[in-house]
């Protein structure tokens, strides 16, 4: 029996170690008193604010650590909480001078703790530091701009809406939290009836206005995006969300095209009720701290000498365990990807050596049926367990990278053919002659206009033209390198971007395999068509030192070939010769 009991002593006393632990790793000062106002405990956080250890804290009263009058309004204001009914909190903002002499902002959140009959025993309370927020208010008034920070977490139910306000996406995230089909908002611009009453703007309506002061007012919580360039963030409770009460957070940001423009505007939202509901609930006892952990949207887990010793409901679910338990006693590297290992493992490093929080970077997890799925994760030291262990949150980010790939895609490459557009060409011009310019090699730029495609339009309709100019883009990326670079400029003009050339002749042998491959009958719907290529050619740097002057000289070259009668290539300057960097000449044909 005395066994036994030495064991559950033990156990209670690495519980409460583990306990206090999670109160320390809290950034707010947390502290309880007895009814008679004597400090029982407190966190780390709470040392700070008054110089002074917990050991010399507990025990003591607001008398002995602060001047009389701060100490005679914070004891009657306990006295105050004492005499409420259960159930009623105390949420007081201040001003305090802490040990080190800085002068900070804060909001006291108390709450008492009673005996089984109601009488209150005591009281706990917890300090946020509200410094910054008042400086960013007060620039707020003065100048219009707000840079608060709000906790990221993950965003995985999102919408989409066009300059217009309508919506272009919804996702089935979304529809799973607003109750609200993608049927039923796609094309519309009453996205507002998910989440409020009556109409008003969305965060994403107003990024696309542009109106920050009406930000300010229709938001009581608003802040810049710590992640995103340009984005907002907002969060509060709202009465009605696909059914239920809920806390979210909202993260709007622009989406913009190559060249800067808007064209649209993404919110993600962000359920964050039960992580709430886990916060309030850690007022009331020190056992909630453990409840915040396990009930949080991220998943967690915390691992020793590379092994798992604890993961929460949500990691369960991210890595397809059904259970937490599951994963417990893996090597943490193996719920990883392979290329991940050694970074992942540099990060686990340098927070056991340094006892430092690493920011959240990009990695891939394998799910336990072996899927990969991509992930952001960060890392922090925590005692668990009575020993020293890391901390690693991680966070599903699939729909994030698959949406910013295709607003990539959709930016730069042409709908029709598939190849890259006027943007992304010239973005890949000017990175072959910054290339060229370093080695000193020379870059030869096509400009290719098609014969007679607007016989093909009127003889068999812009449905076969369509189908035309798909089926040449096909055969110009045939014959190239694959280091070279065939783009669509707009109707029926492309253009082939040749790096590294040395020789002119190839450059002459692959005009004319174009040429060639032009020449060819084109199948198409309604029947056959019949195309050539007129081809302008010029070389960096002779004919241009910069991409619009090349651009500009092959596209001269083009009309000479149309001026020609068709169907050949033309260089910028005939008879050029170019030097390359074995001190070869090269002579450009008279064509």
């Amino acid at each position: 029996m005395s066994n036994e009991m030495a064991n559950m002593k033990r156990h209670e006393r690495e519980q409460l170690v583990f306990l206090q632990t999670m109160i320390d790793t809290v950034p707010a000062p947390i502290y309880y008193k007895d009814r008679e106002g004597r400090y029982l405990g407190c966190n780390r956080a709470f040392e700070v604010i008054h110089g002074r250890t917990r050991q010399e804290l507990v025990g003591r009263t607001i008398f002995d650590i602060a001047p009389r009058a701060i100490a005679e309004e914070i004891a009657a204001e306990d006295a105050e909480l004492f005499q409420q009914t259960g159930g009623q909190f105390q949420i007081l903002e201040k001003s305090l001078i802490y040990a080190d002499g800085s002068p900070h902002d804060v909001i006291f959140y108390k709450d008492a703790f009673r005996e089984e009959d109601g009488t209150a025993a005591g009281l706990v309370g917890v300090i946020i530091d509200i410094t910054r927020r008042k400086t960013v208010e007060m620039a707020l008034h003065a100048q219009r701009e707000f840079s608060e920070n709000l906790l990221q977490n993950s965003a995985v139910p999102c919408f989409v809406l066009d300059i217009n306000h309508c919506v272009l996406t919804w996702t089935r995230a979304c529809e799973e939290l607003t109750g609200i089909t993608a049927a039923e908002v796609l094309g519309a611009d009453d996205q507002w009836r998910a989440f409020y009453p009556s109409q008003r703007p969305c965060l994403a309506d107003l990024i696309l206005d542009g109106d920050i002061v009406k930000t300010h007012e229709l938001y009581l919580t608003i802040s810049t995006s710590p992640l995103i360039p340009d984005g907002l963030q907002a969060e509060g409770w709202f009465p009605n969300i696909g059914g239920r009460r809920r806390y979210l957070l909202f993260e709007a940001a622009p989406i913009r095209d190559g060249s800067g423009n808007l064209i649209a505007a993404i919110e993600t939202l962000n359920d964050l009720t039960r992580l709430k509901l886990a916060e309030e609930a850690l007022k009331q006892s020190e056992a909630s701290y453990r409840s915040l952990i396990e009930q949080s949207p991220d998943a967690i887990l915390v691992h020793h000498g590379g092994e798992v010793i604890f993961g929460n409901l949500a990691a369960a679910r991210l890595f397809g365990a059904g259970k937490p338990d599951k994963f417990i006693g893996a090597r943490i590297i193996d719920l990883l990807h392979q290329s991940y290992h050694e970074p992942f493992m540099n990060l686990v490093t340098q927070v056991e050596e340094l006892g430092e929080a690493r920011p959240y970077v990009e990695q891939k997890i394998v799910r336990l049926d072996g899927t990969n799925v991509d992930v952001e994760v960060g890392l922090s030291p925590v005692f668990y367990g009575g020993t020293r262990a890391v901390q690693t949150i991680v966070r599903d980010i699939t729909e994030r990278k698959e949406l910013q790939e295709r607003i990539w895609r959709q930016a730069n490459f042409d709908p029709l053919t598939g190849i890259p557009n006027r943007l992304l060409f010239m973005d890949r011009l000017q990175q072959a002659l910054d290339q060229a310019e370093r080695g000193r090699y020379h870059v030869a730029l096509f400009f290719i206009d098609l014969d007679r495609f607007k016989d093909v339009n009127d003889s068999l309709g812009h449905g076969a033209g369509d189908e035309l100019l798909h089926q040449v883009a096909e055969r110009l990326t045939s014959v190239l390198r694959k280091t070279d670079t065939v783009a669509r400029m707009g109707g029926d003009e492309f253009t082939i971007i040749m790096p590294r050339i040395v020789e002119p002749p190839t450059v002459t042998a692959v005009a004319e395999r174009i040429l060639a491959r032009l020449s060819a009958p084109f199948l198409l719907p309604g029947g056959e068509g019949n195309v050539s290529g007129s081809i302008g050619i010029a070389f960096y740097p002779e004919d241009g030192p910069t991409a619009p002057a090349l651009l500009t000289a092959s596209d001269k070259a083009m009309y000479k070939s149309k001026e020609s009668g068709r169907a050949t290539y033309t260089f910028a300057t005939p008879g050029l010769t170019i030097r390359d960097d074995a001190e070869n000449n090269h002579q450009i044909p008279e064509k």
